[in-house]
């Protein structure tokens, strides 16, 4: 038996790893959310265990992001790369207005252009 875990539950778990630590919650407080130990949150965040689809569910609505935001890539090397920062900030740029959105991006720009 393998017990090596898949790469798509190893970037799963990461996801939620960074994006409840995003939030600012501990794992204990995300497991007493979703219903689990914080010692199978544990497992999740590894890969260790696979999350059902209904728990997916479950996490994605308390720690407020989109479900499909859990798998991003479809490339499960390019989906562990995420730091928590590039979390945070993806989270902090969808909670902006358009017109917000369109000022960052220029001050991004501007910032790349004089660190090259």
């Amino acid at each position: 038996m393998n017990t090596t875990p898949h790469p798509v539950d190893t970037a799963v778990g990461n996801r939620i790893r960074q994006f409840r630590l995003a939030r600012g919650m501990t794992q204990q407080e995300l497991g007493d959310v979703i219903g689990v130990k914080f010692q199978q949150v544990q497992k999740y965040e590894t890969g260790m265990n696979r999350v059902s689809a209904s728990r997916l569910f479950e996490t994605a609505e308390a720690l407020n992001y989109p479900i499909a935001d859990f798998f991003g890539s479809t490339d499960p090397a390019s989906m562990t790369a995420q730091t928590v920062d590039e979390a945070l900030a993806l989270s902090a740029f969808r909670h902006l207005e358009c017109h917000q959105r369109g000022s960052v991006l220029t001050i991004l720009g501007a910032m790349t252009q004089v660190a090259a």
